[in-house]
């Protein structure tokens, strides 16, 4: 009997510690073996790409067919101007990262929801119309180029031709799975980057002008901080990689998920912002090249790579519609429209009015006041 009871204790004492040895490996090990993986762990080379040229692609339209009249003025101070924003934006585009990978949301309106929820109906109105504005743009800029290369009837109204390319882009990227998109966008970026070759190939260095011209720097500025319009494709670029992520740990490669999704997205909106910013200054150190050759494939290729970013971010927003109820969005697509088309604008002016009002308080007053807000509110927990 007693020896019974003795193997009983003693079994009942076995079983309580392989159950604490398999509560240890769960609590100690396993999460140790995930974040051990964040320093050997990266995103595969398509991802990377995606997000790098999606980034670029947005950033360009506004950019580089809008710069070099002014730039040539005064290459110098203007490629330092140039230079600031886009630090400015690039520290903006860091916080916004971190904002929206630690919120887990996808689109300003949520992200504002989930800090600033009284604010967040005029974010979304605001990134509508940043959006929107420069899809205008585009589709100004996009028939007397076009016109330029297959000479098209004079018959046709301008405002026709929007029409039927704005109809034909969304319907052509609602339509595609964002595997698609991504091919398109890389494949005019592909062509940018290859046009901007030859261009600058066939040109030659130019002189730099040591005056300057005030005047274009005042017009410049605008157009500089709209540079920043990249931070629209953040939320794409993190589900990309979180996309990556979620592949590899099916395979039991785990990483800590925040720390890996925040490390890259940084990497790629750093690359992915700094390449239009060297070719900007390129294109500043070449004489204008549109005495020498035909520009119209590089332009085409910028204004279809810009568009098909500004048409990503507004599809981001494109859930949040629900029978048609959500006049918020609504509102600011059809205003941007109004205010190109109908007003007659379509150039510089909406991209004067888009960098000069939205971008100081999407891209830099908002991110710096959700992250004042929630780390006050951490502290406040805290204590």
């Amino acid at each position: 009997m007693y020896i019974v009871s003795t193997l009983g204790r003693s079994t009942k004492k076995s079983t309580s510690l392989k159950y604490l040895n398999y509560e240890l490996y769960n609590d100690v090990a396993q999460p140790f073996q995930k974040t051990k993986g964040v320093t050997t762990k990266s995103p595969s080379p398509s991802t990377i790409l995606s997000c790098i040229t999606s980034l670029t692609g947005t950033t360009v339209g506004a950019t580089l067919l809008t710069f070099p009249p002014l730039a040539h003025a005064s290459p110098l101070p203007s490629s330092l101007i140039f230079l600031s924003c886009y630090s400015l934006n690039l520290l903006s585009g860091l916080v916004l990262v971190k904002l929206f990978v630690e919120s887990e949301t996808d689109n300003f309106k949520d992200l504002t929801e989930s800090i600033l929820p009284n604010i967040s109906k005029p974010v979304q109105l605001a990134s509508t119309l940043m959006n929107g504005s420069i899809l205008v743009y585009c589709l100004h800029s996009f028939p007397p180029i076009l016109n330029s290369l297959l000479s098209l009837p004079s018959t046709l109204p301008l405002s026709t031709f929007e029409s039927l390319s704005l109809t034909t882009l969304t319907i052509l990227l609602c339509l595609s799975s964002s595997k698609t998109v991504d091919n398109y966008n890389k494949l005019f970026v592909t062509g940018m980057f290859s046009t901007f070759l030859i261009l600058c190939l066939q040109s030659h260095p130019d002189v730099p002008d040591v005056t300057t011209e005030w005047s274009s720097l005042k017009s410049f500025l605008p157009l500089t901080l709209l540079g920043g319009v990249y931070q629209n494709m953040i939320p794409h670029c993190i589900s990309l990689i979180k996309t990556d992520l979620t592949e590899d740990n099916k395979y039991g490669h785990y990483v800590n998920e925040n720390d890996y999704v925040i490390k890259w997205s940084n990497i790629v909106i750093a690359a992915g912002s700094l390449i239009p910013t060297l070719m900007f200054i390129i294109w500043c150190m070449i004489d204008s090249p549109s005495s020498i050759v035909n520009t119209s494939w590089f332009e085409i290729m910028v204004i279809l790579s810009s568009t098909i970013g500004c048409m990503v971010s507004l599809k981001n927003e494109l859930p949040e519609i629900k029978g048609w109820k959500n006049t918020v969005f609504m509102g600011g697509l059809a205003g941007s429209v109004a205010v190109g088309m109908g007003g007659g604008l379509g150039g510089e002016e909406v991209l004067d009015w888009v960098g000069g009002g939205i971008v100081p308080f999407l891209y830099f007053g908002l991110p710096g006041g959700m992250k004042a807000v929630k780390e006050r509110r951490e502290k406040d927990g805290e204590g």
